[in-house]
């Protein structure tokens, strides 16, 4: 029985591009299940120094604690 919690978030990302890349480097680093089931690029600067924007959708998995919920309460409504 895997009673694993599915949360997917769709959000923007705008930066540099080194910037983006460490960000995504630091989301695939968590100590999360986490996958970028799809990432766009919504905006791409014509000179090397402007900023890129990018559209990302990423599905997270959380495994409950004993006795506790896998979502946080600021995540379900639970949290002040």
């Amino acid at each position: 029985n895997h009673d694993l919690t599915r949360i997917t978030f769709a959000f923007g990302v705008k930066g540099a591009y080194p910037d983006i890349r460490a960000f995504i480097a630091e989301l695939e680093r968590s100590g999360y299940f986490l996958i970028i089931e799809d990432l766009n690029l919504l905006k791409a600067g014509k000179k090397v120094d402007e900023p890129i924007q990018l559209q990302l959708r990423t599905t997270v998995y959380l495994r409950p604690s004993a006795g506790q919920s896998a979502i946080p309460p600021s995540l379900s409504g639970g949290g002040k």
